[in-house]
């Protein structure tokens, strides 16, 4: 089953009945039997456009487009299940170069496009955007994947991020000129694998600041609870959202196992990675935990920060002091 069946995608008119043309290829008028003919072409994109189909962006990203609408999914091989639809927008005008498509967020990009032999080269821009993101697109086969998200499944994970100041710590925003740049992460990256790196099969369950103002007041509203996954090259996906608790100078993201298959299988000594990180258009200001090295094997619920690792962070007090992980069955 393609991807465009899968999100109940069809293209109209793909029989002579639909189209309203007789069994028998045959004129109304008694006229010359003038062969099959041409489905009629109801979307924006052209049935003999070398866009329409199922392509591969990169190692989580798959996209259909067909004639009204490009639409992302992203899907874990390494599990063989799908996260769902990432984004849908739909095409609203098309040349032999390019095409522009709409959001449901009313976020409207331009696509530009040419070929590489079988791939489908993109630069995207944003309206009202300077940059222009550049993806190569290649051709992909169907996915036959079910979901990640599994509500049989019992129990979940809990990650908790305690700091020497949580309120210090987010004073730091106000380093940067323009808060809209600062990034703000608290991540702990497990071994689910058991190979002592991080590679397909590896999760990792994080709080995400992302700002929507220029206030760094809205801080603790705009934390966001997420499951990454990694791919072969270290590079990861957004799967999943768990919750999020602020408790003095901790924060705590729970994970429940219903989002991943992965999940099940964490435990406390499984720890590669944990850090906080904060960058924006000033600088970028990153705390290691226990120390800059890798926490292999070790059980973090035990360990205790090492000193500041820079000079830079004394100063801006971003000091993650101890990390607890908990298993929920």
């Amino acid at each position: 089953m393609t991807l465009n069946k899968q999100l109940g995608t069809c293209l109209c008119c793909l029989s002579l009945l639909a189209c309203g043309g007789g069994g028998s290829g045959e004129s109304s008028n008694g006229g010359d039997n003038l062969g099959p003919q041409a489905p009629e072409n109801t979307g924006i994109v052209p049935l003999d456009s070398p866009i329409l189909g199922d392509w591969l962006y990169d190692a989580f990203h798959y996209v259909t487009i067909d004639q009204n609408l490009h639409t992302e999914v992203r899907a874990d091989r390494a599990n063989q299940c799908m996260a769902g639809v990432a984004s849908i927008a739909e095409i609203t005008s098309y040349t032999d170069s390019s095409f522009t498509a709409t959001n449901a967020s009313n976020t409207k990009a331009t696509f530009a496009f040419g070929l590489d032999g079988p791939n489908l080269l993109i630069n995207r821009t944003v309206e009202g955007s300077q940059n222009t993101r550049e993806f190569i697109y290649s051709p992909s086969v169907n996915l036959p994947y079910g979901s990640c998200v599994d509500n049989n499944r019992t129990g979940s994970v809990s990650v908790t991020f305690t700091f020497n100041d949580l309120a210090n710590s987010l004073s730091a925003l106000d380093l940067f000129d323009d808060i809209s740049t600062a990034r703000f992460t608290a991540e702990t990256v497990f071994d689910v694998n058991g190979n002592d790196d991080m590679d397909s099969g590896d999760i990792s369950i994080r709080a995400d600041f992302i700002p929507t103002s220029a206030s760094s007041t809205e801080f603790i509203s705009l934390l966001l609870p997420r499951l990454f996954v990694y791919t072969t090259d270290g590079s990861r996906g957004y799967f999943g959202d768990g919750t999020i608790e602020i408790d003095g100078n901790s924060i705590t993201v729970t994970m429940p196992n219903t989002q991943h298959p992965q999940l099940q299988n964490i435990s406390n000594a499984s720890t590669l990675k944990t850090y906080v990180r904060l960058s924006g258009d000033t600088g970028i200001y990153r705390d290691n935990y226990p120390d800059s090295g890798l926490a292999i094997g070790l059980d973090s619920s035990s360990l205790l920060d090492e000193e500041y690792e820079t000079e830079e962070l004394t100063m801006v007090g971003l000091d993650l002091l101890e990390v607890n992980v908990t298993i929920n069955n």
